[in-house]
């Protein structure tokens, strides 16, 4: 497993600030996994790149770089349905993030 860049480092910062929601996708943990599907809120993402996520569960095992694999899930502020993966930009003022659903119909 190679190290994160450090630009690869500040674009898991942006992507997965404080506070926002995420979804397992898989944990490469023998010992104590947590279970794929399981949600989360990010604590913080360390210099190594590690995703720390208090889980539903009750468990805090961080989401490794290049050995785990996380989404995260937002809110779309027009439909207030979840998502996950990328957000569209709205064609109205080119700063809100929305579902590519709604960008496709609207």
């Amino acid at each position: 497993m190679k190290n994160p860049s450090r630009e690869e480092i500040e674009r898991l910062k942006e992507e997965y600030p404080e506070g926002c929601t995420v979804e397992l996708i898989e944990m490469n943990d023998p010992y104590h996994p947590v279970p794929s599907g399981t949600r989360g809120k990010v604590t913080d993402v360390d210099d190594m790149g590690t995703i720390h996520v208090r889980w539903s569960t009750g468990s805090s095992l961080g989401v490794a770089y290049g050995e785990d694999s996380c989404v995260r899930i937002r809110t779309c502020p027009i439909c207030k349905k979840e998502y996950k993966g990328r957000p569209a930009l709205s064609r109205v003022d080119s700063k809100t993030e929305i579902c590519s659903e709604c960008y496709l119909n609207k």
